[in-house]
């Protein structure tokens, strides 16, 4: 899936719905006809409702796998149309709970937490790509890059935060080329009960002068 990132802000959109539209914080909703809290691309967002975030985010990191899909697909259907600038309702109920069944819990914690804490700088520089196998439990961010581009600082910190987060699952992980620090592949036990397990995989794609002019 082509996303660069928005399917992972809607989310964030969903998971943090009740902390995003929280009317007991001051000042930040002055009509009824806002889709987003006034200092959401603030760093007042995250210092006004530190302790909710993280309440939450150690909930996702303790939950079972369904009760997080399940906490997604009520707060779809509860809130399908409704206006919030968290949430691109083009993507559909399914794709968002295949991917997000596809990530291991660091993962998940570490892109809310993102979101959370800087949203505004956060919604860009994510993979282009999100590869994902629900029957298998694997997802791969993926960003493609031509012969003359480079990374940017924002994909920079995106793919640090990916990467370190999908070692956190993984202690026996390794790294793809040796030139290439984001590349990363797993060696876990694809058997009995470890199937369960998601495994996620970063990598950074350089395409050469003649595979872009197939292209």
């Amino acid at each position: 899936l082509h996303s660069e990132g928005s399917i992972f802000v809607s989310i964030f959109g969903l998971l943090f719905w009740e902390i995003i539209f929280d009317t007991n914080v001051k000042y930040v909703f002055q009509t009824p006809y806002q889709s987003s809290p006034l200092d959401l691309h603030h760093f007042a967002f995250y210092r006004s409702r530190w302790a909710k975030i993280h309440e939450k985010l150690d909930y996702i990191r303790k939950a079972r796998p369904e009760e997080i899909l399940q906490e997604i697909s009520e707060k779809y259907k509860k809130y399908q149309g409704t206006q919030c600038s968290c949430i691109n309702w083009w993507h559909s109920l399914s794709v968002i709970l295949d991917i997000t069944s596809c990530l291991t819990p660091p993962v998940l914690v570490s892109i809310m937490k993102s979101f959370a804490k800087n949203y505004h700088d956060a919604r860009a520089g994510m993979p282009d790509l999100i590869l994902y196998n629900t029957q298998k439990k694997h997802a791969i961010f993926s960003e493609v890059k031509g012969p003359r581009d480079h990374l940017s600082n924002k994909q920079n910190v995106w793919l640090h935060v990916l990467v370190s987060a999908s070692r956190e699952m993984d202690p026996n992980h390794k790294r793809g080329d040796v030139h290439d620090p984001f590349v990363v592949t797993s060696d876990l036990d694809c058997s009995s009960e470890s199937e369960k397990t998601p495994k996620v995989e970063v990598h950074v794609l350089y395409v050469t002068e003649s595979e872009t002019q197939v292209c």
